[in-house]
Parts: structure tokens; C-alpha cells; sequence
């Protein structure tokens, strides 16, 4: 379907920064492209490489190109794009192998000491620790197996293969609408300031409506580390909302960064991520305690990552028993 040696030389390369003279239309579908590009190059080193870091770009540039949809919407109002419903699978595949991939890779493994050590000091309750714990990481590793390859045979589906190139064959179209239109009509540099703007309004809201509730339950006396605490403890639904407009302002500003003052562009871009990167965080030890409770590990482990995901939970208990 794809050139592998294209997309292998593709798979790195930043958002194209083009003139202010170009029209909106003209960016949007330069950065498309790109980023559709990026996402079928690392679909196609997906059939063969077990590397975790290609799921991953494949999933940033999936989100890439959706956000970039997004924030070219007002200059495409015209161009309908294709039905994406025959990729749900081949998405949520890539997301439960990430998932895996992560606990695997990154969560479980700066974990393991902590769990080791806290055991009684016998050996041999240290020596059943340690079997537990490698029967739950080969459990996963089972898992991430069969979701690899039940995503090598999702991308021979038909239906997938026929998506993937009318996606590609609508951003060519753009390409050819586009090509009459180099000057712009409104000014490039005016309209992403203001669309990036109410971008990072509509983020700094979300966050703080996700902090609001439960800094309103702190006690007058609460330190201010037990706020910060409170504040990342916030629903998982306010949390991925935050995350999701997070996600959103950043790829916003690296698509078009270029073209706000440069002091902001980076003010923005760093906001975005430290929130991204501390919500992650919490996202993926809640994502290790899921598949660990799904593959039914030793209840000491599966007590222990809940008291890392919600160490209040594991302070209740303590308490109470």
C-alpha cells in the first residue's frame, strides 16, 4: 500500500513552517499532509517492527492530524472528509497496546523496587514478591503480544486499507483546491493568533474548573502540598478533559507556533505539556492497576499500585483497619 523506505525517511519531520502570505487553506493542507504522512509511515513499520516507540508516534500522529482538523475546521467547512468509522479498531488497538507497552516499558519497571522492598524482611516473602510480580509482567507481555498482532491483521483489513488512501487522496485534493490561493484573503498570522488564543482560554478554564471543587474541600489549614495533592486527584473526568484540551493546545501551537510571538509560543507549549505530563502520570498508574486487576494478579500487588494511584484510598484503609 505505502512505500516503507518514504515513510521511514518521513517519520521525523517537523510541522512545515510556510509563509504568512500563504492563505489559511494553503497551511492547512501543507500540515495535513504532513501529519498524515507521519501517521501511515509508522502504521507501516508497525507490520514489522515490535519497537514500542512506533505505536507511540503512531498514536501522536494520529492525534496530530485530528487536532489539526480541528484547528483548520473554519477554512474547511467544504470539504467533507471521509468516514474514519472502519479505523475505531485499528485506534483503540494502537491505544490498548500503548497502554500495555507503557506498564511494560515504564510504569511496572520504576515500581518493582519499591514493591520488593517494602515486603517483610524474610526471604521468602521477598522471593514470593518477586515470582508475583514477574508472573503479572508476563501476563502483559502476553497481552501485548496478541494486541500486536491483532493489529498487524487489522491494518490488512480492506476496509482499513480503502480509509487509509481515501484519507490520503482528500488531503491530495485539498492540495489541488488550494493551489490557486498562495495569497492569503485573511491574514495567516492574524487568524491562527486568534484561534490558538481561544484555544488556551478554553484550557486555562478546563483547568481550573478541574482544580476548583476540590481545593474548596481543603481545610482553611491545609498545607500547600495537600492542595497540589487535591488538585491532582481531581475526577478522571474533569482530568481528561483538562488532558485532552492540554494535548489539543499543545500540537495547536507546534502546527503554528511559528507564527505567534515567539516568548508566548513557548509559554503556551510548556503550560500545555507540564499539565499533559503530570496528568499522565496519574492516568498511568490508574492504566497499571486496570491490567493488573485484568489479569488477576496477587492481591499485595494490585493493594500496592492502588495506593501509588490514590494514595488517600490507601491511607483510608490504613486507618480503618
Amino acid at each position: 500500500m505505502f512505500d516503507r523506505k518514504t515513510f521511514v525517511d518521513m517519520q521525523t519531520v517537523d510541522p512545515p513552517t510556510l509563509s504568512s502570505e500563504c492563505s489559511v487553506k494553503v497551511v492547512a493542507t501543507k500540515v495535513l499532509g504532513e501529519t498524515l504522512r507521519q501517521f501511515t509511515g509508522q502504521l507501516t513499520l508497525l507490520r514489522s517492527s515490535d519497537d514500542t516507540e512506533v505505536v507511540h508516534q503512531a498514536r501522536v500522529a494520529w492525534r496530530r492530524f485530528k487536532t489539526d482538523l480541528r484547528l483548520f475546521k473554519p477554512a474547511l467547512r467544504d470539504a467533507q472528509t471521509p468516514s474514519l468509522t472502519p479505523l475505531q479498531l485499528l485506534l483503540q488497538g494502537l491505544g490498548a497496546l500503548r497502554d500495555l507497552d507503557v506498564a511494560l516499558t515504564d510504569t511496572l519497571p520504576q515500581s518493582r523496587s519499591s514493591y520488593i522492598e517494602c515486603s517483610p524482611k524474610s526471604s521468602a516473602a521477598q522471593a514470593r514478591r518477586r515470582r508475583t510480580w514477574r508472573q503479572l509482567t508476563r501476563a502483559l507481555q502476553h497481552l501485548a503480544d496478541e494486541q500486536r498482532r491483532s493489529l498487524r491483521r487489522e491494518l490488512q483489513r480492506t476496509d482499513v486499507v480503502a480509509t487509509l488512501l481515501a484519507l490520503s487522496a482528500w488531503v491530495d485534493g485539498l492540495s489541488v483546491a488550494s493551489s490557486g490561493e498562495e495569497s492569503a484573503s485573511v491574514p495567516l498570522r492574524r487568524w491562527a493568533r486568534q484561534r490558538l488564543s481561544r484555544w488556551h482560554a478554553r484550557f486555562k478554564q478546563a483547568k481550573k474548573v478541574a482544580s476548583k471543587g476540590v481545593v474548596k474541600r481543603a481545610s482553611k489549614s491545609a498545607s500547600k502540598a495537600s492542595i497540589k495533592t487535591a488538585r491532582c486527584n481531581s475526577s478522571p473526568e474533569r482530568q481528561h478533559r483538562v488532558r485532552i484540551l492540554a494535548k489539543r493546545l499543545r500540537y495547536g501551537v507546534e502546527s503554528l507556533g511559528y507564527l505567534l510571538p515567539a516568548q508566548r509560543s513557548r509559554r503556551w507549549r510548556q503550560q500545555a505539556l507540564d499539565l499533559q505530563t503530570t496528568l499522565g502520570v496519574s492516568r498511568d498508574l490508574l492504566q497499571a492497576q486496570s491490567l493488573a486487576t485484568s489479569v488477576a494478579a496477587d492481591d499485595d500487588i494490585l493493594r500496592f499500585l492502588q495506593g501509588l494511584a490514590d494514595p488517600s484510598a490507601e491511607r483510608a484503609a490504613a486507618q480503618s483497619s
